[in-house]
């Protein structure tokens, strides 16, 4: 069972971040398919945006990305070198006016004012977590987002099969689930948009992504997607997009948006 110590520990100590991230994105080809291909459609419509604040950034990875499409970013994390990582490389980059990266507790959001993010985002981070990681973030998020803002949190939904210990190779939290998340949601006062849950590698739906909204006095009709064609999307977007996106040999250097850290 994934909790906040193992994640400092893992993340902050073992974890060496061979491809700074880059390799989570294998089945999309790079990360830069995956973003374009499969993470920006699905929140197109929330961005840009004035003030977003990303959870668990890791070495910035979807950051790149973000930078480019506000005014104002904050990323917190629990690991203390991957804070060191993005505020060593990505200071100065993209067009946001403004951005800082903050260690955390692995709960909070700290300094983020009340009412004053048009999106919270998290991307592959927060599926090893339990659901009293995910309650806690929930509250920040409910906090933080102004009337009519979003987040956009990708967490596990492997409480909604009871798997737990060997049957879990890739640490998801084991309490969580679209419909824990969806109540504890409703018990908050945030609307819930969508909650897409989809196959990773699995046969399951062990994953889901779920979109809020702050209540701004417009009425919300929930959206439940069970996707389990999801990893043969991935393969499909890396087939029809891939040739696209390859990184030219000697070009690392000018090529930084193009094939983001995270």
């Amino acid at each position: 069972m994934p909790d906040l110590d193992w994640n400092e520990n893992y993340w902050n100590r073992e974890y060496e971040w061979p491809q700074h991230g880059e390799e989570w994105s294998r089945q999309w080809g790079n990360s830069m398919v995956q973003w374009w291909g499969t993470i920006f459609p699905r929140i197109s419509m929330l961005l840009p945006a004035s003030r977003v604040v990303e959870i668990a950034p890791g070495q910035g990875r979807w950051t790149r990305y973000l930078l480019n499409m506000c005014d104002d970013y904050a990323g917190f994390d629990i690991s203390s070198n991957t804070v060191r990582y993005c505020n060593n490389n990505l200071a100065s980059f993209g067009k946001a006016r403004s951005r800082r990266f903050a260690i955390n507790s692995g709960i909070d959001l700290p300094g983020v004012e009340d009412g004053s993010a048009d999106l919270v985002f998290s991307f592959d981070s927060l599926v090893h977590v339990e659901m009293t990681v995910i309650r806690a973030y929930l509250t920040e998020i409910a906090r933080v987002l102004r009337p009519g803002g979003h987040a956009f949190i990708h967490h596990s939904n492997l409480g909604m099969f009871g798997i737990k210990g060997e049957q879990n190779p890739h640490c998801r939290g084991e309490t969580v689930s679209a419909e824990s998340v969806r109540n504890v949601c409703a018990e908050l006062g945030l609307d819930v948009v969508i909650q897409e849950m989809v196959n990773w590698s699995t046969e399951i739906c062990q994953d889901c992504f779920t979109t809020v909204k702050a209540p701004d006095g417009s009425p919300v009709e929930t959206t439940v997607i069970y996707n389990d064609h999801f990893w043969d999307e991935a393969a499909r977007t890396r087939k029809a997009l891939g040739a696209y996106h390859k990184r030219p040999r000697n070009a690392e250097s000018k090529t930084a948006a193009a094939e983001p850290d995270k």
